[in-house]
């Protein structure tokens, strides 16, 4: 009998944690050998992480991954290290990270039921003693002699006792699986942290940008309480990871986190969308307050000291190109997405280093 691994597709964002088990040896062996083709074919180095990646492309075990890299190689004609790392960050460790979530929600759940059941044996000691009471109370009025009346408090002593020892080891119980789901909540808050934040920006990643959306989405948008999208693409920045390498070009991507984090108001959320592509979606602001923003914005990236500083004199400044969509009634999450990517295609086409509206121009 052959032996079998798995591939299960998902329409999530992130590749299915428990992915072989239905293929072939044969059939795994055959995508083993085309991702390593690949791989060879666009000079990915041969790392662990870039073959998973590749890996879950030849399977087809993420749609999203996919589509991703098509769309990386048809404008680029290749995939950089970076951009592997950060594919396998998006699509594959979201999977483990969702699976981790998971157990831990288990373990949570074993944990609670456990001292609900610790609970309900202690009433229940609790009522047996309750009912020894009793019975003893209604002894005593017919006792007859010293030794019997003797005997009766010495057993009532013994219960009272073993109650006493009960109720003890309940507490301490109680108190470790306290002390446990606490831990495992503490654990779960921090795996939703890191989940929603990308790791080299620490800002919003496109999972926490995607579920906030759908949710300003879902919202009644009115004059009064207006919800307008930017998105926000460094202009030339190839040309930084060409020459400076993309230790440089990930600082570089820090501090333009930061800018856009630093000069956006309460409320609003920045959000890397993808490679250096960034999103921010702004609630309550009119249009002409999220253009206005946005412009003196761009006009802040080519002035950034720091930004300066790490180009260097022989790159000068760098730009941005921003493209801003507003949120009209009944309009869809990928609507006002295709709406803000419209006006960032028009504004790269006007030349870069300037903001462009579908209401402004």
């Amino acid at each position: 009998m052959a032996t079998t691994a798995s591939i299960r597709t998902t329409d999530a964002t992130g590749v299915d944690p428990w992915q072989y088990q239905s293929l072939a040896s044969k059939t795994v062996y055959s995508i083993a050998h085309e991702a390593l083709e690949l791989m060879y074919k666009y000079s990915t180095p041969p790392e662990p992480i870039a073959y998973a990646v590749w890996f879950a492309y030849v399977s087809k075990a993420s749609e999203a991954l996919v589509l991703r890299i098509n769309q990386q190689l048809q404008r680029d004609g290749q995939i950089s290290a970076r951009e592997i790392l950060e594919m396998h960050q998006t699509y594959i460790e979201d999977g483990y990270v969702e699976a981790t979530r998971q157990n831990l929600g288990l373990e949570l759940e074993y944990t609670l039921k456990s001292a609900s059941s610790l609970i309900g044996k202690s009433v229940n000691k609790s009522r047996g003693f309750s009912e020894a009471l009793k019975i003893s109370a209604t002894k005593i009025d017919k006792v007859d002699s010293i030794d019997e009346l003797q005997g009766l408090i010495t057993q009532m002593a013994a219960e009272n006792l073993e109650m006493s020892r009960a109720t003890e080891e309940l507490g301490q119980e109680l108190t470790i699986s306290q002390t446990h789901i606490a831990k495992l909540n503490q654990k779960l808050e921090e795996l939703q942290h890191l989940s929603m934040r990308d790791p080299l920006t620490g800002i919003s990643n496109r999972r926490a940008f995607d579920t906030r959306l759908q949710k300003e989405i879902a919202l009644e948008n009115t004059p009064k309480f207006p919800l307008c999208l930017a998105l926000i693409d460094l202009d030339h920045f190839k040309r930084v990871n060409d020459n400076l390498g993309h230790q440089v070009g990930d600082e570089i991507l820090k501090r333009f986190a930061n800018i856009l984090d630093e000069n956006t108001p309460d409320g609003a959320m920045v959000a890397r969308y993808g490679g250096e592509e960034f999103a921010i979606i702004l609630t309550s602001m009119k249009m002409v307050d999220a253009h206005n923003l946005m412009v003196k914005v761009s006009h802040m990236i080519p002035n950034d000291r720091l930004l300066a500083e790490m180009l260097g004199p022989e790159l000068g400044v760098i730009t941005a190109s921003i493209g801003l969509a507003h949120c009209k009634s009944a309009r869809s999450a990928s609507e006002l997405i295709a709406g803000a990517d419209k006006q960032l295609y028009a504004a790269k086409k006007a030349g870069r280093n300037c903001v462009k509206s579908d209401v402004f121009g």
